[in-house]
């Protein structure tokens, strides 16, 4: 387990400068702006680099979806969210916390079959936020926050039946 921020970004940035052909992330904007450069340079050497962002943004250098605008969930998250897999190889996840001052939880592995679980996870959810960006589809309540779980609720907070959170 990482235990501070340095500890975070620094394998986020040695798995981003080991990476050979694909990386898939998923960042709230505090951690993307920290990893920002390091994609881009992934991207410029031909790896292919594409992930989930939270806000608006503008990157040519490589595919970015935006995750449907939901502030009431970024608010109640209970921290940054930092996803990277590199390769299908290693993979990292971390919940920081909001100030940008400590790690909550976070988890990294080189094992093959937890990577390539994680990676499969994120290329579908990738690509679902790129063909389905409204989330209107026949199993849309199946999506964590509208089927709003139990372990959802003991996440963030919240009662049953509170799903699909809306903007605040």
């Amino acid at each position: 387990h990482l235990k501070t921020i340095d500890q975070v970004l620094a394998r986020a940035r040695r798995m981003i400068a080991d990476a050979r052909e694909i990386l898939l992330f998923d960042c709230f904007p505090r951690p993307f702006a920290a990893l920002r450069e390091s994609l881009q340079a992934a991207a410029a050497r031909g790896v292919r680099v594409a992930g989930i962002v939270y806000e608006e943004i503008a990157e040519p250098a490589f595919d970015t979806v935006r995750s449907p605008p939901r502030p009431g969930i970024i608010h109640r998250w209970p921290g940054d969210q930092l996803g990277l897999v590199a390769d299908a190889s290693e993979y990292l996840l971390a919940l920081l916390s909001h100030d940008g001052r400590r790690v909550s939880h976070a988890v990294w592995s080189d094992g093959a079959y937890l990577s390539t679980l994680q990676h499969n996870a994120l290329a579908s959810e990738i690509r679902l936020r790129a063909i389905m960006p409204d989330d209107r589809d026949a199993l849309a309540e199946i999506a964590l926050l509208r089927a709003f779980p139990p372990g959802l609720r003991k996440l963030i907070g919240g009662e049953a039946g509170e799903g699909d959170l809306q903007e605040s």
